[in-house]
């Protein structure tokens, strides 16, 4: 096939051509003579020629630019697509993660909020095995606490008023009977 590659490579034979040559051409063709060109299809190859100097050939090894380059191609659009997909992916990761966290804390902040209203029948119920699964149990059990309490406190103050109006009732009472006892006595002392 008549390249310029191969044209290229019978002049260097014979300028270099003579059996006392040889040496002098083979260290030359052996740096590494490799070009890029366009073939006798019009295709840019990467190409690399070594004479054959006992035969007068040429040896001629070419391959597609594109074929070549392929694996390089495949690693940019690999390097491409993680340069955008893993901070994609980190960025969602870190999403997920901080729901996971600050969902049990949120709920726990709004579970405050609602008791500190006054509805002790609420319960804040993570059933996470983590620490604010332990801290929402533990809120829970402190608002049943306080919700006993807090009736009892009730209790207490049902049963002092009930007292007070008891006592308030047995005074009256004494004092009618001082009354009708003072009467007794002043009826009891005319004559």
């Amino acid at each position: 096939v008549d390249t310029i590659n191969v044209r290229e490579c019978f002049e260097d034979m014979k300028e270099y051509g003579s059996e006392s040559n040889k040496h002098d051409l083979r260290e030359k063709k052996e740096g590494g003579d490799v070009k890029i060109y366009e073939d006798y299809r019009g295709l840019r190859v990467i190409g690399a020629d070594s004479p054959i100097l006992e035969m007068q050939w040429a040896l001629l090894a070419e391959i597609d630019t594109k074929e070549a380059f392929a694996p390089l191609r495949l690693i940019a659009y690999m390097f491409i697509l993680i340069l955008i997909v893993v901070p994609i992916v980190a960025w969602l990761v870190g999403i997920a993660v901080s729901r996971m966290i600050s969902g049990p804390i949120h709920k726990l902040h709004k579970g405050t909020e609602i008791i500190a209203k006054g509805n002790l029948d609420y319960k804040v119920g993570t059933n996470s095995k983590d620490e604010i699964g332990q801290l929402s149990r533990a809120f829970n059990k402190m608002t049943a606490d306080l919700k006993e309490t807090t009736t009892s406190i009730d209790e207490i103050n049902k049963e002092i008023v009930k007292r007070k109006k008891t006592e308030e009732e047995l005074k009256q009472v004494n004092r009618n009977l001082e009354q009708a006892i003072e009467r007794t006595n002043q009826m009891g002392a005319l004559p």
